[in-house]
C-alpha cells in the first residue's frame, strides 16, 4: 500500500480547514491538498480549555504534535513503512554510534540496514 508522496507541510488557520481548536491545524501534501485534521488533547501542563474555547497550551500542543509529524514523515522519506515499523530508524542509530565508539566498524551490519531500508529482501555483500 502507497502513502501519499512527500513533503508533507502543516498549515494553521484561523477559519478554514479541518482540525479542531480556534483555528484549524492540518497537515498538507506535496500539491496543498488537506491529509489529516490535527486533534486537539489535554497539554501535559495547563488547562484544555479556558473561557471561549481550547487553551493557548492546548493550541501549542496541536501545532506541536501537527510539526512533529511532518517532520518525522519528510525525514523517512525513500525509507519502506515496513522498515521503520522494523525498527530501522533505532537500528541505524545504534550502528552509527558503534562506528563513532571505535574503529571497529560494523560494515556488514550497515549493508544489511541498508538493504533493509531500501525494502530489498537480501543484504548487499561486501565488495
Amino acid at each position: 500500500m502507497a502513502h501519499t508522496k512527500e513533503p508533507w507541510t502543516h498549515d494553521y488557520s484561523p477559519s478554514t480547514g479541518f482540525g479542531c481548536g480556534y483555528g484549524r491545524s492540518q497537515i498538507i501534501d506535496s500539491v496543498g491538498r488537506p491529509l489529516a485534521g490535527v486533534a486537539a488533547i489535554a497539554p501535559d501542563k495547563g488547562p484544555m480549555y479556558e473561557q471561549g474555547g481550547l487553551s493557548r497550551a492546548t493550541l501549542d500542543t496541536v501545532e506541536a504534535n501537527a510539526h512533529r509529524i511532518v517532520a518525522a514523515v519528510n525525514a523517512c522519506e525513500g525509507i519502506s513503512t515496513e522498515a521503520l515499523e522494523g525498527g530501522v530508524v533505532k537500528e541505524l542509530l545504534a550502528i552509527c554510534k558503534a562506528i563513532d565508539d571505535g574503529p571497529s566498524i560494523p560494515y556488514q551490519k550497515l549493508y544489511e540496514l541498508i538493504a533493509k531500508v531500501e525494502g530489498e529482501d537480501h543484504a548487499t555483500e561486501e565488495g
